[in-house]
């Protein structure tokens, strides 16, 4: 017999994409793109919701922990994610009522499902941020 092979970060983090891709769609929510990219930054989801675009941050847990995941979407990583849905709004022309930012929380310890917990408007592009 051998031992489980414990899985990467990269691996969980990927499988937690899944897993809140598939949440958001149960819950009537049209994915556009996932882990999408350009010089700026990097998207992990981009959906509908409604007629709202929604821009979301996944944030993977793997284990239990005394930290709150959302305190990992630091000011700076707000601001690559604004400029980078900056760039994909100016590349893809659409009729959105509203634009926000979600963040999903994707937790799970060893084979169990993931918990997702769901942050609408976890935040907003704060005025002072230069997106240029």
């Amino acid at each position: 017999m051998t031992a489980k092979k414990s899985k990467s970060k990269t691996e969980l983090g990927a499988e937690a994409e899944v897993a809140v891709a598939n949440y958001l769609t149960r819950h009537n929510c049209r994915i556009l793109a996932t882990n999408w990219r350009c010089r700026r930054g990097e998207l992990d989801i981009i959906c509908l919701d409604g007629d709202c675009l929604v821009f979301v941050e996944v944030k993977s847990v793997g284990r239990p922990t005394r930290w709150n995941p959302v305190e990992r979407i630091d000011r700076r990583k707000r601001r690559r994610m604004s400029l980078a849905a900056l760039d994909y709004l100016s590349r893809n022309e659409g009729k959105w009522d509203g634009v926000r930012f979600d963040a999903v929380i994707a937790r799970r310890s060893g084979d169990a499902e993931w918990k997702i917990e769901h942050l609408k408007n976890a935040f907003q592009i704060e005025a002072d941020d230069e997106l240029s």
